[in-house]
This record gives structure tokens, C-alpha cells and sequence, in this order.
């Protein structure tokens, strides 16, 4: 046995090799920090200062080598040793991307940005949420953290003002879906100081293939009205043809708190405590040019940086493409998330420990005596341990995509599919917490309070065009025309009690109950038109526009108009800029610009006079609520961008 041991680990050697080579571009210059990886794996590594790289591989293995601004190749791994590799540039521009056209288009016909994260950037970001994986890769995305406890969801908003009544937050899309994105407090939920809560935290970051970002009128016209504040358009992963691996992935870290920005560093020795997290993650991938399929689970939990946040997040997705004939293909995904997590009161209210640290509301804390801190510090973590805010979150987003390719130059695609989000969201505070920070006097045992918010989002999306592209020499066309309908079905119940016993967390169980609840019903739908037209592949004119309707807003608000144009010239594949010499530092240089509208549709019933039904006495009583306006209109947003796009 021990023999044969032997012969299996010098065979396993014997078939490991060390192999290096010098990456440089299509002139012969080194490429510093270029990425060489084993295909199919996270092994790899970057050149050094002279291009070169050196690493172990196995017979048979492939090497993606990768630079920013060129295009990557693949080198299967032969007899040989040295594999020296030249890349040439222009990927960026040539990248076909999904967003601004309604379907697969170069980069370089488009008039409008779009920032991408493709599936290489995503493995190596250590965020585990979409605006973590966006923060540091959207530059044009304006991204502000409402808190660090865990849970809780940045505010991203495109740059510059885009309304100003309504939601700032961008339309997100998974697999051609619109989901729910309350980048807020829902209309009846629990107040907790400013912690935003949205959808972002509960999609799947595992499982995605792609991220593209956009900003403008121009560049989200065809995605609907609401799309005025720009679409983030997630796109996860169907599995490659080749042969089913699995694969198992474990995490563990600490999690520490930054202190060095803090007014008082006491602040931190009674807040901070350094969590651990833990991650793991299985799946599997692969198929056959037929068939191929990706399926991925996901188990994450971690206790943050501080004595009291804890999440504990359960996903898992399946996404698949099936070639039905030459002409017929069809992609579906399907994915889950479970997600638990509470919080700390945030700054926004006087119930924070932090606020009222920072703040001074205790005075200099790194000037009290060793005593007074001891006394202090004991009374903020007690706080902290008496406070009970929870949240759980359950997702289900599905996906179906058919696609048929006919009369050589024509694809028709149909997207239908459906997302069900539920929520709860309670606030239990108890007589012992609010004896402790002085609400109430001590002794009190009648005076706990519950505040629960139930929020249940069911959305239905329908989208199906009619694509055609078709190349005369000099002159290229790209059109797409189509019918979209988002439908949204939002039901909130907000139950509270008060004047309860500690030591229950049942509402029945409190003397004084009161409940209100809320109801969304409507749809947004238009038709749309798009189109492309390029000239000796520099020069590109694209033109669009939308007839949007939403069933909140009356006939004499009717069908919306929006329209958009754009034009972008390549300059750096014009004949006499690359033979000059300032392309040799400048690479892909792009000019651009376009302009675009979207609308903002009000609110329900905002046009006309409501009034509600309560109480009084016991009986039935009527009042006016909504006074209504007649000659309300929708909010037209207007944008105009210009830019130069270019590559050192």
C-alpha cells in the first residue's frame, strides 16, 4: 500500500510542471500586473514589472490571460514550457453588453456609459452584496451608506438631481426581471433611526455572471418611465459547455471595526467587538453545447463588528440555457434567499448609542475617570444587549427567456417571470430597556411596546421584441422595437401594541392594539423603438424613443412620448490617428454625447379628491383626505451628457 502510495504521488508530480512566459501588447511593450489564471479555477497570478510571470500548472490545463483595456486569449497548455503571449487592445469598446439597446450590442455603437463588472471581477471583490460589489466600481454612481450594521443597504443614486418627490433609487433587473428595490423604509415600516433597508442585501452575489450599470435618460428610455434615476441590470450565471465540476468553497475571517475616525475613541471600546464570519458555498456547473447549467448554494453568517448585529443569510440558484434547434434557445433561472439579521438603533433618534456617544450627550468620554468609564461603558453595552430589532426577508425571482432566430437577420425574444419578496420587520421595546436609558420610572411593568411591519411584493415582468441587424459595407444597422409591461403588487400590514409585559412577543399579550395596513396595485407598460446606425464602424448614430403608460395616472395623463439621441465617433480607428503619435499613449479614444427623457408618474389618486373612512365615538366617520389636482402631470426628466472615453 505504501508502495503504491509512492508511485501515485510521483505520478501526480510527474504531471505538474512549472511553466512562464512575457505578456506585452500588440507594440511589444511589457504589460505590468496582467492576470494569469488557470481556467476554471482562482489559481493564477499577475507579471511583474517586465511582463513576465511563472507558474505551476498540469498538462492539459488552460491559462485566461487578462488585461484591462485588452482583449484576453486562452493558451492550452502543451509540451512546452515558455509561453510568451501578445494582446492587443480594444476590448472595452468591442465588449458586447446587454443594457442601453435591449439586446446584445458592441460597446462602441453606444452613445451612452455603461459600467460592467464581468464574472472575473466579481470573484475577486470581497463584498457580499451588489452595492458593495458597485462601490468601488462605478464611478459614476453616487453610493452613500445609510449604516454599517449588517443588513442594511447603501442609498446609489445617479449623479446629478433627478426628481424632486419621488424615489431616487436606480430600476434593478435580474435575468430580464424587474424586482423590488425599496432602497427605504416601506410606506408602514418600523423607524430605526435611518438604517435603510433594500432588496440589494438579499440578492444572491454568488451566482452572477455580469453586472452593467447606467445612468441618464438617454441611456434607460427603453427601460420605462421610472427608469429616469438609471437601471442596474444583474445577470448571473447558466453554466459553460464542458464537463460537470464540482466545487466547494469555504470562508472564515474577523470582522474589525475603524476606529481612527471617531471623535472619542472610548466610543469604540464600548461599541466595537470584533465578529467573525463564515461562509460556505457548493455547487455545480458545466453541460454540453445542447445544455448547460449552473447551481449554486450559498450558507453565510457573521456577527459583525460590533456587540449586537448578527445576520445570517441562506441562498441558493439555478440558472440553465437549453439550444432547443439551430434557431430556438431558452435560458431560465431560478434563486432563493433567506435572510435574518437585527439591528442597533441607528443616529437618527435618541435611542442611539452611537449618536449620543459621538454627540457628547455623555460628555468628553476619553476625559472621564477609569471609574466613570466603567460605569459608562457598562450602561451603553447593557443598552445594546436590551435592544431587539429584528428583520427576515424570504426572495423567490424566476426567469424565462426564448429566444428564435429567423430570416437570417431577424431574433425575437420573449422574457416573462415573476418575483414574490416578503418581509417583517419588529421593534420590541421592553419596560427593562426603557427603564434603563430613563424613559419610564423604575418599577414599571406595563408600559413594553411591539411594532411589526409585514410587507409582501409580488412583481410580474413581460417583455418580448423583435431585433434586427443587418451590415450594407459601409453602413450597419441595429434595430430594436418591442412591448413591456412591469406589474406591481405591494401589501403592508403595520400591527402594534403598547402598554405590554415584559417576556412576550405575541401582540395578543398587549392591553392596547392597533393595526392600519396598505395596498399597491399597478402597472407600468409601453412600446418602444430603437435604433442603431453605424458608419465604417466609427461613426454611430442611435436614435429611440418610448410610449410609456402607467395605470396610476388618469386618461388625461395618458401615453408618454419619450424620446432619445445620441452620437458617438471612434476616433482611434480613424486611418490618420493611428498612425500618429499620440496614439501610442492615447488607445480607443471615444467622443460621445446624447440626449434623453424619462418621467416620474405620481402617486395613486394623486389627481383626484379621496376622502377616508375612520372612527369616531364608535361609529363610521368621513373626511376629506387627498384635496386631488386635476392638471397634475408627470415629472419629465431631462438629461444631456458628453464625454470622452479613452485608454493610456
Amino acid at each position: 500500500m505504501l508502495f503504491s502510495f509512492m508511485v501515485l504521488c510521483i505520478g501526480t508530480i510527474a504531471a505538474q510542471k512549472t511553466v512562464s512566459g512575457t505578456i506585452t501588447d500588440d507594440s511589444g511593450v511589457p504589460l505590468i500586473g496582467a492576470n494569469v489564471i488557470i481556467k476554471g479555477t482562482t489559481n493564477g497570478t499577475i507579471t511583474d514589472v517586465d511582463g513576465k510571470y511563472s507558474l505551476m500548472v498540469n498538462e492539459g490545463d488552460v491559462l485566461e490571460i487578462s488585461y484591462t483595456g485588452f482583449t484576453g486569449v486562452e493558451v492550452p497548455i502543451t509540451g512546452d514550457s515558455v509561453f510568451n503571449t501578445s494582446l492587443s487592445t480594444g476590448q472595452l469598446l468591442n465588449e458586447i453588453v446587454v443594457s442601453g439597446q435591449g439586446a446584445g450590442v458592441s460597446r462602441r455603437r453606444l452613445s451612452t456609459t455603461v459600467d460592467v463588472l464581468d464574472a472575473d471581477k466579481i470573484d475577486q471583490l470581497p463584498g457580499n452584496s451588489i452595492d458593495q460589489l458597485l462601490q468601488s466600481n462605478a464611478p459614476g454612481a453616487q453610493i452613500r451608506l445609510s449604516s454599517g450594521q449588517a443588513g442594511t443597504s447603501a442609498i446609489i443614486r445617479s449623479r446629478g438631481p433627478i426628481s424632486a418627490s419621488s424615489s431616487s433609487t436606480p430600476v434593478v433587473i435580474v435575468d430580464g426581471i424587474r424586482v423590488d428595490n425599496l432602497n427605504s423604509n416601506p410606506d408602514l415600516g418600523i423607524t430605526t433611526g435611518g438604517a435603510n433597508t433594500s432588496g440589494f442585501g438579499d440578492i444572491p452575489a454568488e451566482s452572477i455572471e455580469k453586472i452593467e450599470y447606467l445612468k441618464g435618460g438617454a441611456a434607460t428610455t427603453i427601460y420605462g418611465a421610472d427608469a429616469a434615476n438609471g437601471v442596474i441590470q444583474i445577470i448571473t450565471k447558466k453554466g459553460k459547455n464542458g464537463k460537470v465540476t464540482p466545487f466547494v468553497e469555504f470562508r472564515a475571517g474577523s470582522i474589525t471595526a475603524e476606529d481612527k475616525w471617531l471623535r472619542y475613541q472610548r466610543t469604540g471600546e464600548a461599541i466595537f467587538d470584533p465578529g467573525s464570519l463564515t461562509e460556505l458555498k457548493a455547487g455545480l456547473s458545466g453541460g454540453s453545447e445542447k445544455f448547460s447549467f449552473n447551481f449554486i448554494g450559498s450558507l453565510y453568517q457573521d456577527d459583525s463588528y460590533n456587540d449586537l448585529n448578527e445576520q445570517l443569510k441562506r441562498s441558493f440558484n439555478f440558472g440553465f440555457q437549453s439550444k432547443l434547434s439551430d434557431n430556438f434557445t431558452y435560458q431560465g433561472s431560478f434563486s432563493y434567499t433567506g435572510f435574518n439579521f437585527n439591528l442597533d438603533y441607528n443616529a437618527n433618534t435618541s435611542f442611539s448609542r452611537f449618536s449620543a456617544a459621538e454627540g457628547g450627550a455623555y460628555g468628553n468620554l476619553d476625559e472621564l475617570s477609569d471609574e466613570d468609564w466603567a460605569e459608562r461603558r457598562e450602561f451603553m453595552q447593557t443598552q445594546g444587549a436590551l435592544t431587539n430589532i429584528t428583520n427576515r426577508v424570504n426572495r423567490l425571482i424566476g426567469s424565462n427567456i426564448l429566444t428564435y432566430k429567423f430570416l437570417n437577420d431577424f431574433e425575437t425574444s420573449l422574457t416573462f417571470g415573476v418575483e414574490n419578496r416578503s418581509s417583517r420587520q419588529q421593534d420590541l421595546t421592553s419596560n427593562a430597556f426603557l427603564i434603563h436609558v430613563g424613559s419610564i420610572a423604575e418599577g414599571t411593568t406595563d408600559q413594553a411596546s411591539i411594532d411589526r411591519s409585514l410587507r409582501n411584493v409580488f412583481t410580474t415582468t413581460v417583455n418580448w421584441n423583435i431585433n434586427h441587424s443587418k451590415d450594407l459595407g459601409d453602413l450597419s444597422f441595429l434595430t430594436n422595437a418591442g412591448f413591456r409591461l412591469f406589474r406591481t403588487n405591494d401589501y403592508q400590514e403595520l400591527v402594534q401594541g403598547t402598554q405590554g409585559v415584559d417576556g412576550t412577543i405575541s401582540v395578543n399579550n398587549f392591553a392596547v392594539k392597533t393595526a392600519e395596513d396598505f395596498a399597491l396595485e399597478n402597472a407600468n407598460y409601453g412600446f418602444y423603438l430603437a435604433e442603431n446606425i453605424g458608419w465604417k464602424d466609427m461613426f454611430f448614430l442611435d436614435l429611440g424613443g418610448t410610449l410609456d403608460r402607467n395605470t396610476n395616472a388618469g386618461d388625461n395623463v395618458g401615453f408618454q412620448f419619450l424620446p432619445k439621441v445620441g452620437v458617438a465617433f471612434n476616433l482611434g480607428d480613424f486611418p490618420a490617428y493611428k498612425g500618429s503619435a499620440i496614439s501610442n499613449t492615447l488607445t480607443g479614444i471615444r467622443v460621445r454625447a446624447n440626449y434623453g427623457e424619462a418621467t416620474n408618474f405620481a402617486r395613486p389618486f394623486r389627481e383626484d379628491r379621496t376622502f377616508a373612512l375612520e372612527s369616531f365615538l364608535g361609529a363610521p366617520a368621513f373626511r376629506f383626505a387627498n384635496p386631488g389636482n386635476p392638471d397634475l402631470r408627470s415629472e419629465r426628466v431631462k438629461t444631456f451628457e458628453a464625454g470622452i472615453d479613452f485608454g493610456l
